[in-house]
């Protein structure tokens, strides 16, 4: 056989193979292919080689050492053109670069094991095309498909591969609006899911009632197992369906004798009856994805607005609006999977505090659920809010091992090499999160976070600033730059942001509501701060808003304790203490550190004993949050003069605070110690640290210690002769409280100090 003397078309084959060829051109390339033997012949061996790249373990780490020797840029897939039957385009290549662009970073090694790519029993469904309507706005395609992979994910002889997991294979090879009519596309999806079957379908009819056609394939060879028409009786719905279609399943697949002794639930049984709850519900599951938080409560409160005793719907409402949440999760948790019941057994055993429970539940689906990324992840961020960052990067490098392209996992995996001390990964993972849905809010308040996390207001703010560019009403970013306003002295700024988010009232009202009480606050105005937060405490009352009355009532403790009245201080943290344990009993983190401060100082250190030893025992089991006896142990011995024995205990505290937000208040004791003990290289160590973070949860909510930080690294500074750096902190800590209360003796210290310091430089 020669070669095509078609130089043109030849050339074209080259630049196709490398995924640069124009769209025009590839519908061109294609149809020639269809004429030309010869050119049908090289294409045909290109995609042996494709092929083998797939699935040869030996190029894979070929590759991927090449990519770590090569800067490159992710390729966009192309598009596939009208030309169907054997072409794999360049996206298969482009989206293996993709993979390795991915992974590399983190050193994650890609090496399927032939276990792997030998998985038995793995049924694909793809979202069924509605024929009715292709928009589809009710989703019953999605639905459809969706409860299938439900009905049948209990089964222990079919492996079910999920929705998401074939969501995120054809969002990453851009496939997403024709899975479900291209043949060669869904059979491209399959492989790429390990699937040994693929099932296809269509919504043929929907009224006077339902009629679908389905397709079960093998995915090796292509051929059809079975190929069924069902038709719905008058008044069925689409459960019932789903019911008839698993049965056919079951029969038409080979498996084991056995597998039919299995018990076959009633799909809606395990779900919901309502197909308007269903579709409200992945609804929200979508949105969350996005981590549009607050638009998917809305959907899975509407969801129960259609059926009241939807399990999982309650499962995400704990997750992400109230923890109370899972006590109706569990009260209908025999009308979930299997699956489910260990998402909501886990879940309620860690809210009630037994972590062990939890991940224990964890780690068993992910030996019976092996594709079940979120598993992965809830892993990492469990380990993350135990402050075991390594652990947590390690779970969150399995789950986007299974998916590189999960947004949730690489954006958590960001903030877990930010806890490391590793800023470089972390803005690469974020930048490639970025990469991935540039048009999506999230990833740029996560970046803004880490600028923040690193003290570069600034650069935060303007990430914070481009997510709210593609979502104006994503308070995430407008609350947090409105803090960062707040820190920089940019008060009518500040004021703006907390202002535009005042509307809104769902469960995190009270906070925006309390945020434009600490601008007095921020300002020294105190007296003005405690009338409008008794302003705001009653309508907190009215609201029976726990979480907020304690909030408030410890701010206004600590003004209380900045303008001397101790006792004042003292009874309005104990309320705060008392409101926050009645409304949440179980909770763990408590300010009873701050209350054994405040009564040590008083002179009362019998009780501050006594408060100490039932705040020792309340947190005896808790590694995370340890650190807050320590610190109540520090304080005590410092208000009792024995100076060594508080430096010893706060140093433990400030060790063990890492990544919690209480850190700052740890951190600004220690160095109000350091700097007593003449130990200045150590205070302006610590200060420097605390101050140059400008997380939110870390700062925000110490009131007057934020601002009296820069006056004591001002000191540290000083007293280490580093003139002009003491100028600045002074500089800073007099621009906040510059039209301060009268009487403030650091503010007098401060002028005196910056005076004579500049009258000296």
């Amino acid at each position: 056989m020669g070669k095509c003397e078609n130089r043109r078309f030849r050339e074209m084959l080259h630049r196709y193979e490398l995924g640069r060829l124009p769209v025009e051109e590839q519908e061109e390339l294609e149809q020639h292919l269809l004429e030309c033997d010869e050119c049908f012949q090289d294409f045909s061996e290109f995609q042996a080689t494709v092929e083998h790249i797939r699935f040869s373990p030996k190029v894979r780490d070929a590759i991927v050492q090449l990519a770590g020797q090569e800067e490159a840029t992710p390729a966009v897939p192309k598009k596939a053109g009208k030309f169907r039957p054997f072409l794999i385009p360049a996206s298969l290549i482009t989206a293996l670069a993709l993979i390795i662009l991915v992974l590399n970073p983190w050193h994650i090694e890609f090496r399927p094991t032939e276990e792997a790519f030998a998985a038995e029993n793995r049924l694909a469904v793809l979202h069924f095309e509605n024929l009715v309507d292709h928009d589809d706005p009710d989703r019953l395609g999605e639905i459809t498909a969706s409860l299938l992979i439900t009905d049948l994910t209990d089964s222990r002889y079919i492996q079910m591969i999920s929705s998401q997991r074939l969501f995120d294979i054809m969002q990453r090879l851009d496939y997403q609006d024709r899975a479900s009519s291209d043949p060669e596309i869904a059979s491209r999806i399959a492989r790429e899911a390990r699937a040994k079957w693929l099932m296809t379908g269509k919504i043929v009819q929907v009224d006077p009632n339902i009629v679908i056609t389905y397709e079960i394939s093998d995915v090796q060879d292509g051929r059809v197992i079975s190929a069924k028409r069902i038709t719905g009786q008058e008044q069925e719905t689409i459960f019932s369906l789903v019911d008839r279609i698993t049965v056919d399943i079951r029969g038409s697949v080979e498996l084991p004798e056995v597998a039919q002794e299995e018990t076959d639930n009633l799909v809606a049984d395990i779900t919901t009856h309502s197909a308007e709850a269903y579709r409200y519900y992945l609804e929200g599951v979508e949105k969350i994805s996005k981590f549009y938080t607050r638009e998917a409560i809305a959907d899975f409160n509407q969801a129960l607005e259609y059926d009241s005793t939807f399990a999982m719907a309650y499962y995400y409402l704990s997750r992400y609006k109230d923890t109370d949440y899972i006590n109706q999760a569990v009260a209908y948790s025999d009308k979930t999977t299997r699956l489910g019941k260990y998402y909501i057994e886990g879940r309620q055993a860690l809210i009630s505090g037994d972590a062990e429970t939890y991940i224990d539940k964890m780690k068993t689906i992910t030996v019976e659920f092996p594709d079940e990324k979120m598993v992965f992840y809830d892993l990492g961020l469990t380990f993350y809010e135990r402050s075991q960052f390594e652990e947590s990067k390690d779970y969150l490098l399995k789950a986007i091992e299974i998916d590189p392209s999960y947004k949730g996992a690489i954006n958590s995996l960001a903030y877990a090499y930010d806890k490391l001390g590793d800023f470089e990964n972390s803005i690469l993972a974020i930048n490639q999160y970025i990469a991935l849905v540039p048009d999506e809010p999230n990833p740029y308040d996560s970046r803004g976070d880490l600028y923040a996390f690193n003290g570069e207001p600034e650069k935060a703010i303007e990430s914070y600033m481009k997510a709210l560019e593609i979502k104006p009403d994503y308070y995430e970013s407008m609350r947090k730059m409105g803090h960062l306003f707040l820190m920089q002295r940019e008060f009518d700024r500040a004021l703006q942001c907390y202002t535009t988010m005042l509307p809104t009232a769902d469960s995190g009202y009270y906070f925006r509501r309390v945020y434009p009480v600490l601008l007095p606050c921020y300002q020294g105005k105190f007296d003005q701060a405690l009338s409008d937060i008794d302003e705001l405490l009653e309508e907190q009352k009215a609201r029976q808003e726990a979480a907020g009355i304690s909030y408030s009532l410890k701010i206004k403790a600590l003004i209380y304790y900045q303008q001397g009245n101790i006792a004042q201080a003292i009874d309005a943290m104990a309320q705060s203490v008392e409101t926050y344990y009645q409304a949440y009993p179980s909770t763990i983190a408590d300010d009873r550190y701050l209350l054994v401060q405040f009564v040590a100082e008083s002179g009362d250190f019998e009780q501050a004993a006594l408060i100490l030893d039932s705040l020792r025992e309340h947190l005896a089991d808790s590694k995370k949050e340890v650190f807050r006896y320590w610190y109540a142990l520090g304080v005590k011995a410092w208000a009792q003069g024995e100076i060594e024995k508080a430096v010893d205990a706060l140093e433990m505290a400030e060790k063990l605070s890492i990544g919690s937000s209480s850190r700052f208040s740890v951190g600004y004791t220690l160095g109000r110690v350091y700097l007593e003990m003449g130990k200045y290289e150590q205070a302006v160590a610590i200060l420097e640290d605390i101050t140059g973070d400008y997380g939110e949860s870390v700062r925000l909510c110490v009131g007057p210690w934020n601002v009296k930080s820069h006056y004591y690294l001002g000191l540290a500074y000083e007293n280490s002769r580093w003139y002009q750096k003491a100028i600045e902190q002074f500089q800073i800590f007099l621009e906040f409280w510059d039209g301060a209360d009268p009487g403030i003796e650091e503010v007098a210290d401060a002028r005196q100090r910056l005076e004579r310091l500049q009258s000296d430089m």
